[in-house]
């Protein structure tokens, strides 16, 4: 493992969504994604030391002190954001059980109807995209699908 801020398994950098750090009772720390694949039977086995542990991925503790240590996103990092695609579909970073459903051409990024208030609220635009879109949308200026703030009742 090159640092400590990506997972020993996958080798991703961890986040605070999807890659977030989880510590095994062992002491070491994978992401929460690669952690949900480790259990066989109930048990857990650490890839490192190959001790075995006899508890689920979701009652693991979040590995603060990593967690709090992640380096800081840069503008570019923060744009490149993509949501997390399961089957297919794409699901919003920040809500990871709600699919993404608008694109905000000023931040660059999919999110879904729970994120918007912050978009709308800075005055950005924003337009209906789908979660089955595999790239990102193109803002077409005649498009009905743009929202503007204060029209958050044709979300809901």
């Amino acid at each position: 493992m090159d640092s400590i801020f990506e997972c020993g398994i996958c080798f991703k950098p961890y986040n605070h969504v999807d890659k977030k750090p989880l510590s095994l009772p062992c002491g070491h720390s994978f992401c929460l994604e690669c952690c949900k694949k480790l259990p066989k039977h109930g048990v857990i086995q650490c890839p490192y030391d190959k001790s075995s542990h006899q508890i689920t991925p979701e009652s693991l503790p979040v590995n603060y002190q990593v967690l709090t240590g992640l380096p800081m996103q840069t503008n570019a990092q923060a744009q490149a954001a993509t949501p997390v695609e399961v089957g297919g579909i794409q699901y919003c970073q920040v809500h990871t059980s709600k699919k993404v459903k608008f694109y905000c051409v000023n931040d660059k990024e999919m999110f879904c109807s729970k994120c918007i208030l912050k978009h709308t609220q800075q005055k950005h635009e924003v337009i209906n995209c789908s979660p089955k879109s595999k790239s990102t949308p193109v803002p077409n200026h005649d498009q009905t699908g743009r929202i503007r703030a204060g029209s958050l009742s044709e979300i809901f």
